[in-house]
């Protein structure tokens, strides 16, 4: 299973029903677990913490991160952005940070109808995409 996927959005297995590319993404994952990469504010280190699955990761961030609290307050992500090397500065809302987190680690959601490579790191960007473009 990979982590963050519901079984509805699951590819199916070779014996199973086929896969609708309209309604079913393609989804693949490097890592089965997550290593937390959230930089100190006061002494820039590092946490590393391993979480087995994304709900724990989620819950990590929260009780040792404090990235919890009102779904309509911000937080500044402090998770390590794999663009520039440094921590991340985005400030999504508390209630938008499960589905930021996914853009920090490698999930994606591949489209069966254009060529290989054409992914998202979310599953709501790749429904739009089926959405405008299919």
């Amino acid at each position: 299973s990979v982590p963050g996927t519901s079984a509805s959005s699951q590819p199916s297995s070779p014996h199973g029903p086929s896969l609708n590319s309209q309604t079913d993404p393609i989804i693949s994952s490097e890592h089965q677990s997550y290593q937390c990469s959230w930089h100190s504010h006061d002494s820039g280190a590092q946490c590393n913490h391993v979480a087995p699955d994304r709900k724990a990761f989620l819950r990590h961030l929260s009780e040792m991160h404090q990235v919890s609290g009102k779904s309509d307050g911000t937080i500044i992500c402090r998770l390590l952005d794999s663009k520039t090397g440094s921590a991340c500065t985005t400030s999504p809302k508390r209630g938008n940070v499960p589905r930021h987190v996914d853009t920090h680690y490698p999930l994606r959601y591949h489209c069966q109808d254009c060529p290989p490579g054409t992914s998202f790191s979310r599953q709501d960007s790749w429904k739009k995409h089926m959405k405008n473009k299919h």
